[in-house]
């Protein structure tokens, strides 16, 4: 028959969903007025951003949009023009049964990029993205936890496990006057921008973060000429600071903040009382926090009648153990060989294609794109690709990363040699699965009791690495009564030895 027994909630955190949608882009744009007529493209960057996030009704939902951005000459081959533009889209996930609170995880990777210009004013952009979803939230079971049978041995044990607190945002702007280097910048060519937390100070119902802006301008400066235009690259480092409202947020909950840039925006004008050229910037950065609860979850691992027959069910349980968010400044170095006849060096910058892991070891790979022009001034862009491996080292067997490009440097060694420096940030978020079966329900054969006969006390030979909690168990006795008659201390035998049985 089931022994009826007190029962227990117990909560533990689910990976709901960890998938990726597989968004394409079709673009057709069209050149405005004020811009010059297409000689050729140099370079076409696809650039998903997240907007926003709703998470509830068994979806989440995710809007954003690509933002493009051309790099082109005109006839003269040695004036640069970008054009932009921005194209939305929605990406919606199943999760069903989903519970609150939960944690959501995002993320986009370029697939690939294709562009041509089908005409002089017309250019043609196609290419893929995805965006990538992690989400856990809590789920309750009803597990036995005590009984009120003197007979029924229970080995307790407990699970530790992380469950979602809270996940919430904030969007905020950054707006700086920045000095061009003792360049007289005139018109900027192009511009973008990485943001890093380096800081998150959690205090009553609210997280202060801190953090780093980094910028990266290519502009025209006013010391060319119509005909052989020249252009200058700075970068800059914003700091930022914001206060994120969060109701029920405690000291006490591990939190993971990241911070994205939604939009960049650096135009050159004159400064008023200096009569100097400065960059003016304007970004539109987006915080989100999660916050994770620590939690120990208290369950039954087997259990036993000391006076008949028993018959245990078990069930699989599975949660989650958040280890937090670990930065890592990676720093790359290495030659690249240039492309014949080229005089200078105009700009350079990196893209991140790919992050893949295995056997805790990183691969990454970047995009490096090469602005040069040759004697004559005539401009091009070449591009190569760099690989290379770090460890992870995250002690969890589930971690997230994201990789960012924060610093690209380069210096000229020779005519035919560029020394590459290049600093990244990996983001590795240390997740571990934790499973454990606990006891479902006990049932006892109360019609077949154990029957000991005259012996009072049983002979056991047992070998070091043996459990007294299983010795017992198969000898219709409860763990105490081995311990106290053997004067052991700890339930694993770290010794053979012969232990005595009392028989009840």
């Amino acid at each position: 028959m089931e022994c009826v027994m007190k029962q227990q909630t117990v909560r533990n955190a689910r990976k709901l969903l960890d998938t990726f949608d597989e968004k394409p882009f079709d673009g057709d744009f069209v050149l405005p007025e004020y811009l010059p007529e297409m000689a050729a493209i140099l370079s076409c960057r696809l650039e998903p951003v997240i907007e926003n996030r709703q998470l509830g009704n068994g979806r989440l939902i995710v809007d954003g949009h690509v933002r493009v951005q051309v790099m082109y000459v005109d006839n003269s081959r040695s004036r640069l023009f970008t054009y932009e533009a921005t194209q939305p889209f929605t990406s919606t996930f199943n999760a069903d049964g989903l519970s609150d609170p939960a944690i959501s995880s995002l993320n986009t990777v370029v697939s690939y990029v294709n562009y041509r210009a089908i005409g002089p004013r017309r250019l043609d952009v196609r290419g893929a993205f995805r965006v990538y979803a992690v989400v856990y939230d809590t789920v309750s079971a009803e597990l036995p936890s005590r009984s009120d049978r003197k007979d029924l041995c229970l080995l307790r044990c407990t699970a530790e496990h992380s469950l979602p607190a809270q996940c919430t945002g904030k969007v905020f702007t950054v707006n700086e006057v920045l000095d061009a280097g003792g360049d007289t910048a005139t018109k900027v060519i192009s511009c973008r921008a990485i943001a890093s937390v380096s800081e998150c100070k959690v205090l009553s119902e609210r997280a202060i973060i801190k953090g780093e802006i980094r910028v990266h301008s290519l502009y025209e400066t006013a010391g060319g000429s119509e005909e052989m235009p020249e252009y200058g690259a700075c970068d800059h480092t914003l700091l930022y600071s914001q206060v994120i409202d969060a109701k029920g947020l405690a000291d006490e909950l591990q939190t993971d903040c990241s911070v994205s840039v939604l939009s960049c925006d650096v135009r050159a004008e004159r400064e008023e009382g200096t009569g100097r050229n400065v960059l003016l910037a304007n970004l539109q950065l987006s915080a989100t926090l999660c916050a994770w609860e620590h939690t120990v979850t208290p369950y039954l691992a087997d259990a036993y009648s000391t006076a008949c027959p028993t018959e245990t069910m078990l069930t699989d349980c599975t949660g989650y153990r958040y280890g937090g968010c670990a930065i890592r400044r990676l720093p790359l170095r290495q030659e690249l060989e240039l492309p014949e006849g080229i005089a200078d060096v105009v700009d350079l910058w990196c893209d991140c294609l790919s992050v893949n892991h295995s056997d805790g070891i990183a691969t990454h790979r970047l995009s490096v794109h090469l602005l040069a022009s040759d004697e004559s001034g005539i401009l091009s862009c070449y591009e190569r690709t760099v690989d290379f491996e770090t460890p992870l080292n995250v002690s969890g067997d589930l971690p997230q990363y994201r990789l960012q490009i924060l610093e690209c440097d380069y210096r000229r060694k020779d005519t035919d040699t560029l020394e590459l420096a290049v600093v990244t940030e990996l983001l590795v978020t240390d997740m571990a699965s934790k499973s454990f079966r606990a006891v479902s329900s006990v049932s006892t054969d109360d019609t077949h009791p154990y029957t000991f006969g005259n012996a009072a006390v049983r002979m056991i030979f047992a070998e070091s690495g043996e459990s007294v909690w299983q010795i017992s168990k198969n000898c219709h006795t409860d763990v105490d009564t081995v311990l106290c008659a053997n004067k052991l201390k700890e339930d694993v035998l770290t010794d053979k030895q012969v232990l005595l049985i009392p028989l009840k």
